[in-house]
This record gives C-alpha cells, structure tokens and sequence, in this order.
C-alpha cells in the first residue's frame, strides 16, 4: 500500500520547516514510511490494519470515509453523539 500521507500535509500547526529542501522532503518521507504503519496499527488494530492495506479504495466506502474524514453520529447512553 501506498502511504496515505505525503509531505503535502504537513502544513499550518505541523507545518516542517524547509521541507521543499532535499534532505530535510527525503528525511520526512522517510519517517513516513517508518511510522505510518505503527500508527495506523495502534489506532485501527492489526485486524483493521491489514483491512486496510488489501482493499481497493472506493469512493464513499468506509475506507474512503475514514481516511478523508467524514462526520457521523452514533447512540452514547441515549443520547446522539
């Protein structure tokens, strides 16, 4: 699987200084390539990970809703959340 991140969106707060300059972009996709997958296994868990990672994105399918965000709501207590 392709990363999901890129240079590209480390902007505004996270924003990484010079990151157009050769060795500070190769240094940050790098570090992308390293931590992605930790990440996505310790947010989705392993099982959703590999979910994940042997699906073919489809517009508008769950994937797609999670990794582009996607606002939803669901019952906490009786109460919508």
């Amino acid at each position: 699987m392709a990363n999901i991140i890129d240079t590209s969106f480390f902007v505004g707060d996270i924003e990484v200084a010079n990151v157009a300059q050769g060795e500070i972009r190769t240094d940050l996709l790098s570090s992308i390539k390293v931590y992605e997958k930790e990440v996505l296994i310790s947010l989705l868990g392993y099982p959703l990970y590999k979910e994940l990672v042997n699906h073919t994105m489809v517009p508008g399918d769950k994937f797609d809703k999670l990794i582009n965000g996607e606002d939803f709501s669901y019952i906490l207590d009786g109460r919508t959340v």
